[in-house]
Formats: C-alpha cells, sequence, structure tokens
C-alpha cells in the first residue's frame, strides 16, 4: 500500500470523475492499516453503476490482498440524496462484502454539486 490515505484517494477521484458524464465506478483496495492500493475502474455507456455485479469487484479486492474497499462512483446531475437504485446496490453491496469478510470503508457518490457519502448519508452501516 502506499501510504495515501482513503480521504486523500477520494480527493484524486473527484477530480478525474468531474469531467465524466458516463457511468463510472471506482473500486479502491484498503489496508488494515488504513491505506489505499490499487483501484479498478468500471465503466459503461449503456448500464449505470447499480448494474456492476458484486462479484467481480470482491474478486478485485480479494486478488489485491485488501481487507477493505472504497467504492467512488459518478452521479449525473446536481443529487441531493442518493437514489433508491443506488442505497439498494450500496446495500447489497454492503452485505456481499460482509459475507465474503471485506470491509467496505464508504460508497461515495461524485455528483455535480458535490460529493456524498453513503455512510453519512444513509443509515445503511447501522
Amino acid at each position: 500500500m502506499n501510504g495515501v490515505t482513503p480521504e486523500q484517494a477520494v480527493g484524486h477521484l473527484i477530480e478525474i470523475l468531474a469531467g465524466v458524464s458516463g457511468s463510472v465506478l471506482f473500486a479502491t483496495g484498503v489496508s488494515n492499516e488504513g491505506f489505499v492500493g490499487d483501484s479498478e475502474c468500471f465503466v459503461s455507456r449503456d448500464k449505470e453503476v447499480h448494474d456492476v455485479p458484486t462479484e467481480i469487484v470482491l474478486d478485485f479486492i480479494k486478488h489485491s490482498n485488501a481487507s477493505g474497499v472504497l467504492l467512488t462512483s459518478r452521479v449525473n446531475g446536481d443529487v441531493a440524496q442518493p437514489s433508491s437504485d443506488l442505497s439498494r446496490f450500496t446495500r447489497s453491496f454492503l452485505e456481499d462484502a460482509r459475507r465474503a469478510g471485506v470491509d467496505l470503508v464508504d460508497h461515495y457518490l461524485v455528483t455535480d454539486g458535490g460529493l456524498i457519502s453513503m455512510r453519512e448519508a444513509t443509515n445503511l452501516w447501522n
């Protein structure tokens, strides 16, 4: 792991995602010490972020030897609250990650109006 914290990684990913209009999901491995490692980008022209199969993302995390995952995705528009589809995706991913022994650190949504932390905006982690 390269010494970058999840918060620093999200800052860099916001810069990347700000100019994107398609559906993009970044999965970033997080170590037990709280540092980030490799990131994998899932992009589609005709599918939404919530259509990405969780098993593909979790397979990447397991192969990167990370204990946790940080999700960052682009949401088009100025969104104040996450959509029900994104909430269901995050809930499903959180449940699948827990079964796989992987900690979902957070799912950040980059919007035209800023950033939404699913951990802070929802009660999914309770």
